[in-house]
């Protein structure tokens, strides 16, 4: 959708801004009507840090939002998945390279489904083409 959407005209930046947006104003609806937005912002106004971590936490959301929407405008959203599909499980194997852990046999299964799928789907493309 948002692929048709930076198609038609529409900048990154604009996108981006609206869907910041719209998810702002659902969520405080949300957090109003389930009463948890007093005590939300009892809390950032106690402990700046809290604050501050949430305001870190927006930016950073923000700013990976717009650089995979300018890979979806500059590219495709094909592009774009592969690019989030690579760098987590980069991430993935980060985390097991930095804080080691036993390893189960649900990972091997784990790591046979993902791999022999990518292999099929590869292999039925190629059929095709």
């Amino acid at each position: 959708m948002q692929q048709r959407v930076l198609q038609g005209g529409t900048s990154v930046e604009m996108l981006v801004f609206c869907q910041a947006g719209f998810g702002t104003l659902a969520m405080g609806l949300v957090a109003g009507a389930s009463d948890k937005l007093g005590p939300g912002v009892a809390m950032m106004r106690a402990d700046h840090r809290v604050a501050g971590a949430i305001l870190l936490w927006a930016v950073a959301i923000t700013v990976g939002v717009t650089l995979v929407m300018r890979l979806v405008g500059e590219f495709s959203a094909v592009t774009a998945v592969a690019v989030t599909t690579v760098r987590k499980a980069a991430t993935l194997a980060a985390s097991y390279i930095l804080f080691p852990k036993p390893l189960g046999w649900g990972h091997v299964g784990g790591a046979a489904l993902v791999f022999g799928s990518a292999f099929v789907k590869h292999a039925l493309g190629r059929r095709k083409a």
